[in-house]
């Protein structure tokens, strides 16, 4: 037999065997000129595909895409003299606010 129409055979049943009608796609999408490129193409977009439904399960996980909002709100505060505060003078009166039961964000 000749070497390029068993490379042929042998690319076409690799894309067979994958069993999943969209790789087999994507892989002959490609046009693999040997078996070993067409299982190169096959793995990457198998991992490229499973990344995504990892991305996707996250995202549903914590509420929402990135659709979603995580703005926050930041605020300085000025003291008496027009200045402002360092980070620990700021976090205790953050903890004195919500001592005396205010709703303060960290």
């Amino acid at each position: 037999m000749d070497n390029v129409l068993v490379m042929h055979v042998g690319i076409e049943s690799f894309i067979a065997a994958l069993n999943d009608p969209e790789l087999e796609y994507e892989v002959v999408k490609r046009g693999p000129p040997s078996l070993e490129a067409a299982a190169s193409y096959a793995i990457k977009q198998e991992a490229y595909t499973h990344s995504l439904s990892a991305r996707a399960a996250v995202s549903a996980e914590r509420g929402g895409g990135r659709s979603q909002s995580h703005s926050r709100s930041v605020f300085a505060v000025a003291d008496d003299q027009g200045g402002t505060d360092d980070s620990a003078t700021l976090l205790q009166r953050i903890d004195v606010r919500e001592a005396a039961g205010e709703s303060c964000q960290r």
